[in-house]
């Protein structure tokens, strides 16, 4: 919505859906995300996704400035970034789904220690 329309009408609206659905993900998907780790390493699962987050909205205005730069303009340049986010988003869906063969165990092998 905001790369297609050039008023600033459109990209408040856009602004205001994309952040709505942000802010209805997010808790969801740290919830799901920490819920899968062992208690004692929930700390630092929270910092790293925290990390992670801040990282990325640290360096998302410099990849937007850069494709402004190499787009022309910036409608351009958040189409080319939103499209390059949906095929991400869509890659690492397309791994998710795809079924991975469990190797059988070896007889003589001795067992794994994790520890973590």
């Amino acid at each position: 919505m905001i790369a297609l329309r050039a008023d600033w009408r459109s990209a408040v609206v856009g602004a205001a859906v994309a952040n709505l659905g942000a802010g209805m993900i997010l808790p969801t998907l740290i919830t799901w995300a920490i819920g899968t780790l062992p208690y004692r390493m929930r700390g630092n699962g929270t910092g790293l996704w925290m990390a992670a987050s801040f990282l990325g909205q640290f360096l998302s205005p410099l990849a937007v400035y850069g494709l402004r730069t190499a787009t022309g303009t910036l409608s351009r340049a958040i189409l080319v970034y939103a499209l390059a986010c949906g095929l991400c988003g869509l890659a690492a869906l397309i791994a998710r789904l795809r079924p991975t063969a469990v190797p059988a165990p070896d007889e003589g092998a001795p067992p794994i220690n994790r520890c973590c």
